[in-house]
């Protein structure tokens, strides 16, 4: 709290942040601005102590220079504690930063995202060694997600992770769900036979060629498997070309699989996160002035009264 109002204090006074810049130079640390927590911004709390981290040596004389920011100046425990407060807050950073993209798909990393962070908080177990205040945060953090995870047991949550060739049904076996592995298969395969299969009537028969070796392979007995089987039957892929866009296999693979990369470009196109609303909306302001009010009528903007 106390480095949150000194970072506050700083950031208001155009003289204490002189004062931290030459107490950068003074430290040959590159003069970066000093970031703020803010509540509606993701994040904010650790991008603010990681440059508070960076800032120490500057950050600490400048604090010790101003009379009443000298009370607030961090002990070595307080600033271990900043640290390890860092630590925690990191995966949580990174998987935000992992969720927020809008041109990707990633609603297979929806379940894998909450996996992560599971094994995360688990680190964070009462006898861990870790601070109090930060094991109390973790406990909170995983009860936070206990709330949402169930949720992602939805058709079209499991449909991201199972049609991401590097998963299928191999990955909630991997992550401790083995015993889920059949349900969700039958829930699938229910899927794809009623929307998506081509029944035998509606696929359309092979002209008769006169082939000598279509003749002479009359007897041999081909996969008849429809295309899901196929693709559940073969094992994980790796997306060495495309690590980030699941999209472009199905893409590549849409002459094997043509109505199963149907489905898959439906579930895999759905946004996983509000992020690219939020955007589309925060670009309003850019069209739409906070001050003025569109008459429907008259299809004109109108000053507001």
């Amino acid at each position: 709290v106390q480095l949150k109002r000194a970072v506050n204090r700083i950031r208001h006074s155009n003289v204490l942040q002189d004062t931290l810049c030459h107490f950068c130079e003074a430290n040959q640390i590159p003069k970066l601005k000093i970031l703020n927590d803010m509540p509606i911004r993701w994040n904010s709390l650790l991008k603010m102590l990681q440059r508070c981290l960076h800032l120490r040596k500057a950050l600490d004389a400048t604090i010790k220079s101003d009379e009443y920011l000298a009370g607030m100046t961090l002990s070595e425990s307080e600033w271990s504690l900043v640290e390890d407060m860092v630590t925690f807050l990191e995966p949580f950073g990174e998987m935000t930063n992992r969720a927020s993209k809008q041109h990707l798909p990633l609603m297979s990393l929806t379940a894998a995202i909450y996996i992560q962070l599971y094994e995360h908080l688990e680190s964070y177990k009462n006898d861990s060694g870790h601070h109090s205040s930060i094991i109390h945060a973790a406990k909170l953090a995983c009860d936070k997600m206990n709330v949402y995870y169930p949720k992602t047991d939805g058709l079209v949550y499991l449909m991201g992770i199972v049609l991401d060739p590097r998963c299928k049904l191999y990955w909630h076996a991997s992550v401790g769900f083995k015993t889920l592995v059949s349900v969700y298969k039958k829930a699938i395969c229910k899927f794809w036979n009623s929307y998506y299969k081509i029944s035998g009537g509606d696929q359309t028969e092979d002209p008769i060629v006169d082939d000598i070796i279509e003749r002479q392979m009359k007897r041999v007995k081909y996969d008849d498997r429809d295309e899901l089987d196929k693709y559940l039957s073969e094992g994980p892929c790796k997306l060495s070309d495309h690590p980030d866009n699941v999209l472009i296999w199905w893409k590549e693979h849409e002459s094997a699989y043509p109505q199963l990369s149907r489905m898959a470009k439906d579930f895999l196109g759905v946004a996983a996160t509000g992020v690219p609303i939020e955007c589309m909306f925060s670009m309003g302001t850019d069209l739409l002035s906070q001050k003025r009010l569109y008459d429907s009528r008259n299809h004109s903007m109108l000053p507001l009264s």
